[in-house]
């Protein structure tokens, strides 16, 4: 099992030119807005690097922030949906408005826009917790 998950792990390498977290440290922050970060999640590791509130982009035509995310599942895992929380690091608050998780389906589409309504803190971190995935499970997100 363990020279399995090293086996993805070596998959899921990143290129040179952006930022990437194995989540060893639950402390990593993603902080380039431009480059973004990508990041694994398994069972052991089920959210995301920190996220400076700055990160979020603001919609042009809506009262909202968003940010997007790329999901790669190995096409061998069979389990391909879960589920994803975002919420602020300094009260644990949830940050989604249309209820407290979205369920995503990699079947149907890899790329989601996460929609933010809530008004975001200052100087605070956002991160997004995985759940609903089993124990072999493992992913690769590109923000």
């Amino acid at each position: 099992m363990i020279l399995l998950l090293l086996i993805l792990s070596l998959i899921f390498s990143s290129e040179n030119s952006e930022q990437y977290y194995n989540l060893v440290d639950y402390d990593n922050i993603c902080s380039d807005k431009y480059k973004g970060c990508s990041f694994n999640v398994s069972y052991n590791y089920p959210i995301s690097p920190k996220i400076p509130t700055y990160i979020p982009n603001h919609a042009l035509l809506g009262d909202y922030r968003y940010v997007y995310l790329r999901f790669t599942i190995p096409k061998t895992q069979k389990q391909k949906s879960f589920y994803l929380e975002a919420y602020d690091t300094s009260n644990g608050e949830t940050i989604i408005s249309e209820g407290d998780c979205y369920l995503i389906n990699t079947n149907e589409n890899n790329d989601y826009e996460i929609n933010i309504f809530k008004q975001l803190k200052e100087n605070s971190y956002i991160r997004f917790g995985f759940f609903g995935i089993p124990q072999n499970f493992i992913m690769s997100v590109k923000l």
